[in-house]
């Protein structure tokens, strides 16, 4: 890695490319070998970086010399003396691709692809988690559909969704309890990791569970409040206050009035 990223500046810095560009071509041309002649033709490439770093738009021809039986060695000095030029259907696929990585779309399609595979992974996790947590039989299928409706453009690989809704419901439990975590859990009142920690130390101080949504709604959830803030929060809606000015109680401001139609949010 020590001499990709050698390579790297020295280009950026005779006005070649920058870091960042370059980087994103040699990343893109290594996932297409990767796709096309396989995992170990891609880090063979790489690896060899130890001893000579092929240019980014001469990979892809030296991976084709590579699967042809050719040893490193020889490539690298036909890279040197005649260059290791690509097909043009090669080129054009790694155009494409550059734009896509670029663009975000490429990321939202690798997504939608592991998809079936993370489904999967999804079910067996949410499934040891609602028996970690004693929680109502079968109420992992809900998590499992509210997940994917969060995340339904495919921005993030559906797995690592999961793998943070554990994490939470995890912290959770070792910081306010069983008994809070199930709670959570079992009624889906908030869905998103953060909101599950905010929620169960609101639960932990003494507040009720018929606010959480509420307080979701308006976003108070979603900012982390320490002991003090949390508790003046939790009094203000205890004695009848409003959501939308959760967040400036748990500040310490005080809130006389409360109109009708802010009360009946509640």
């Amino acid at each position: 890695m020590k001499n990709w990223l050698e390579y790297a500046k020295s280009l950026e810095r005779d006005g070649t490319e920058t870091e960042s560009e370059i980087f994103d071509h040699a990343f893109v041309e290594l996932v297409l070998i990767k796709r096309h002649q396989g995992v170990e033709t891609a880090a063979a490439l790489f690896n060899y970086g130890e001893k000579f770093v092929f240019n980014y738009f001469e990979l892809r021809g030296a991976a084709e010399l590579l699967k042809e039986g050719w040893p490193l060695e020889q490539i690298s000095n036909h890279a040197v003396e005649s260059g290791c030029d690509p097909t043009l259907e090669a080129m054009e696929e790694s155009r494409t691709a550059l734009e896509e990585f670029q663009s975000g779309a490429w990321e939202v399609r690798e997504n939608k692809e592991r998809f079936h595979t993370d489904l999967a992974y999804a079910a067996r996790q949410l499934f040891a988690l609602e028996k970690e947590l004693g929680g109502q039989e079968g109420v992992f299928a809900g998590w499992m559909k509210s997940l994917y409706e969060i995340n339904e453009d495919f921005q993030h690989p559906y797995a690592e969704e999961v793998d943070e809704l554990c994490g939470a419901f995890r912290d959770a439990e070792r910081l306010y309890g069983w008994g809070i975590a199930r709670q959570l859990y079992n009624t889906q009142t908030v869905i998103l990791p953060t909101e599950i920690r905010s929620a169960a130390q609101y639960l932990s101080l003494g507040g009720s569970l018929d606010h959480v949504s509420a307080l979701a709604l308006v976003g108070f959830l979603m900012e982390s409040q320490d002991h003090d803030s949390m508790l003046r929060a939790v009094k203000y809606m205890n004695d009848g206050g409003c959501a939308d000015n959760a967040y400036y109680a748990a500040q310490g401001d005080v809130f006389k009035d409360q109109s009708p139609q802010c009360q009946q949010t509640m």
